[in-house]
């Protein structure tokens, strides 16, 4: 079931309704941090600050090289100061095996309150982790038992003080803090120091160790490396003899230049011949006037000649006609000239294109007998190339040789200086100096934690148990999960002396005889023009004050002038009879049954109202209120009566309920505050629904003010003021 997002005015109203919820854990959980702060043993730490860095001078050059950057290069330096091999040299130099005991034996007397609590749950931990199987394979704890009982005295206390050194990097820098925890100050300090001078000493000896190894490394690989060049030189020397190859600069005296020359040459005949071709094929299909559109004919000096000659051959016509007619002697005669030149041009186009056609036939043929003497220098170099490769081959297993020789051989003349050179470079910025005042307990920060976690988690705690609550508090949540309207809320009477039953009768002024009358008017008003007459009262388990609620209603509304009947239909545990002290050995049950034609009617308390009582309690109560004559009853009581109150048993408990409410007008389901269940609400609803019955709504019984919301507490204080007001 999904309840409504709650507003700050919900969360306001759970704080104060569990508000001892709230004030129980803060006072628990103030009080035992109080407690623990004023009870724990105080320690004390002293820090030193160091500046590290990667060592980036090559002895050799004597000047600054480029180092790649190592991220985690702080991080290495900081596992190197909490080994145990730093922490062996501490205990070494300070001597700390004699004088452990006296220094940091523990002092159970003065142990905190949370020191024992957090030991004693560890130790019960270890206890159901032992019992559930975890720890019996591979377990740390128990390898840590063993491994310590092989320990010396000084390896243990070495591994302990590893445990307790904190190393903090500060950021966008490599400056890092080394701090250590003791109940002695001056000890903390003395050790920390010790830890820095350790821990120098300690990267100096790996660096030394490092490089001794490397360079023994080196000299045998160079011991190899050298037999390997010596053995490739005599294989190269004695292949070269072999093969009489003469090489200048390793490579070959006679060089095959005139393979190179003739591809060169052939390149270009290959390049000369397709340009030729492609003119030819342009020019062979083109008509004598296009041809001189080509700009290799058109280039022709002769042909260029003659074309200015025939335009200003075409220029005289021009202007002679302009003077004589067409067959004027000076008119045929410069025609004849144009057409001679036109003739010779043409002669001389074809001329031009006979010169191509043979300039490309010469160059096929160059083509060719180059193609010829490329393929004979080819087949007289091949020889020469193979045993030249094999050649190259030997050869270059030399130079490998001898490049991987030669760099051994330099590298071990560097470690060599190196030697003198240390890897890490730390700069002690400050020394830790003995602490005055203690780290731990820090009572103001501990008092001010202690305080906000008991206050926001006795607020968690609220509303926690507010978010498991699914009972039915409020109208708001009601009418929303369950979808039906909330008629009245009736507040809870306390006092034995006080009867929930006489409420309308004894104290008719009274806040809950009110709440009955609003319940009353809810009731007439769910219908404006035809209100239910016949009204049945149920609830969801016995106790819910269904009988209460019946009562009261059928009083109040017989105090409104109108006739009631109130009928006891809970066959099973009647009460009307008990509340009233009246007769009920001839109710409604020997009706049913048909034991009587007449049901016996009861004169109620107040003018108005009568009651019927249940009658003996009959061996089938289902099957009596689906006698035929249960709707007779009710049809014939409304001629007598303006409302009919039925107290029907609990819907969930037995089906009687729903079996008499097909012959009313309107069921009312009662809940009990803090006691009915949502879901069995949202059942019981879905039950009568199924049956097709009208449900007027809800009520919400017994309210108790200290437990509820505070909406109901204002709505019931008002009431009190203006009712003492009148």
């Amino acid at each position: 079931m999904i309840k409504k997002e709650m507003t700050l005015k919900d969360y306001y109203r759970v704080i104060i309704k569990r508000r001892g919820t709230v004030f129980t854990f803060f006072i628990a959980t103030f009080i035992v941090v109080v407690m623990g702060t004023l009870s724990a043993t105080p320690k004390y730490t002293a820090t030193t600050k160091l500046l590290i860095k990667r060592s980036d001078q090559n002895p050799l050059l004597m000047k600054n090289t480029y180092v790649r950057s190592d991220p985690n290069f702080l991080e290495t330096q900081s596992q190197v100061i909490n080994s145990t091999s730093v922490c062996n040299r501490v205990v070494k130099l300070l001597g700390l095996e004699e004088k452990y005991d006296f220094f940091f034996e523990p002092d159970r007397e003065n142990e905190g309150i949370i020191d024992s609590a957090i030991k004693w749950l560890k130790n019960l931990s270890s206890v159901f982790i032992n019992m559930a199987g975890i720890g019996l394979s591979g377990s740390p704890g128990d390898d840590d038992k063993n491994y310590e009982g092989d320990m010396t005295k000084s390896d243990q206390i070495a591994l302990l003080l590893a445990n307790k050194i904190k190393v903090k990097f500060i950021q966008l820098s490599n400056i890092i803090e080394v701090s250590l925890t003791l109940k002695n100050p001056v000890m903390s300090a003395i050790i920390v120091n010790t830890i820095i001078e350790a821990y120098i000493e300690e990267t100096l000896e790996m660096t030394t160790a490092s490089t001794k190894r490397t360079i023994d490394l080196m000299k045998k690989k160079a011991d190899e490396e050298r037999a390997k060049l010596e053995k490739s030189e005599k294989t190269l020397q004695k292949y070269r003899i072999s093969k009489n190859i003469v090489t200048v600069g390793n490579k070959l005296a006679i060089m095959p230049e005139r393979l190179s020359e003739l591809t060169v040459q052939l390149t270009r005949a290959e390049t000369d011949r397709k340009d030729l071709e492609t003119l030819y094929e342009t020019v062979l299909n083109i008509s004598l006037d296009e041809a001189e559109t080509v700009p290799a004919i058109s280039s022709s000096p002769t042909i260029g000649s003659l074309r200015e000659q025939i335009m200003e051959s075409e220029k005289q016509i021009m202007e002679i006609s302009k003077k004589f007619g067409p067959k004027h002697p000076v008119m045929k005669r410069a025609q004849v000239e144009l057409y001679a030149l036109k003739k010779k041009r043409a002669l001389e186009i074809k001329r031009v294109i006979k010169l191509i056609k043979n300039s490309y036939i010469i160059a096929m043929s160059k083509e060719k007998g180059l193609k010829n003497q490329l393929e004979q220098a080819k087949r007289d170099t091949i020889g020469i190339n193979e045993a030249f490769i094999q050649y190259g081959i030997l050869n270059r297993a030399v130079e490998t040789n001898r490049i991987l020789y030669d760099t051994l051989m330099k590298r071990i003349k560097e470690e060599g200086v190196s030697k003198m050179k240390q890897m890490v470079n730390v700069w002690v910025l400050d020394k830790a100096k003995t602490p005055v005042k203690p780290s731990s307990p820090k009572k103001k920060t501990n008092i001010l934690l202690g305080f906000f976690i008991g206050l926001f988690g006795g607020i968690g705690l609220a509303l926690f148990f507010e978010y498991l609550d699914t009972t039915i508090r409020n109208t708001e949540d009601a009418e929303e999960l369950l979808g039906t309207k909330v008629l009245g809320t009736i507040l809870l009477l306390k006092g034995k002396k006080n009867k929930i039953e006489e409420v309308m009768i004894n104290n008719p002024s009274s806040a809950i005889a009110e709440s009955y009358r609003s319940l009353r008017t809810s009731i007439l008003l769910s219908k404006a023009n035809n209100p239910p007459k016949r009204i049945l009262l149920s609830s969801l388990a016995p106790k819910d004050g269904k009988t209460s609620t019946s009562i009261n209603l059928a009083v109040a509304i017989a105090q409104s002038g109108n006739k009631v009947v109130l009928i006891d239909c809970d066959m099973r545990r009647p009460q009307l009879h008990t509340i009233f002290g009246l007769d009920n050995s001839d109710g409604l049950s020997p009706f049913l049954a048909g034991a009587s034609n007449k049901v016996a009617i009861n004169k109620g308390p107040v003018p108005y109202l009568n009651i019927i009582t249940s009658g003996p309690i009959p061996p089938n109560p289902s099957d009596l209120l689906s006698s035929p004559r249960v709707a007779d009853l009710f049809a014939n009581s409304l001629k007598q009566y303006d409302f009919i109150v039925v107290d029907a048993p609990p819907l969930l408990s037995v089906s009687d309920g729903l079996i008499i409410s097909k012959n009313v007008d309107g069921i009312i389901l009662v809940t009990c505050h803090g006691m009915s269940n949502h879901n069995m609400a949202i059942k019981a609803i879905q039950m009568i629904h199924d049956t097709g019955a009208p449900l007027i709504g809800i009520l919400i019984n017994a309210v108790d003010l200290k437990k509820s919301d505070y909406q109901y507490k204002d709505y019931y204080r008002h009431y009190e003021y203006y009712s003492s007001k009148k």
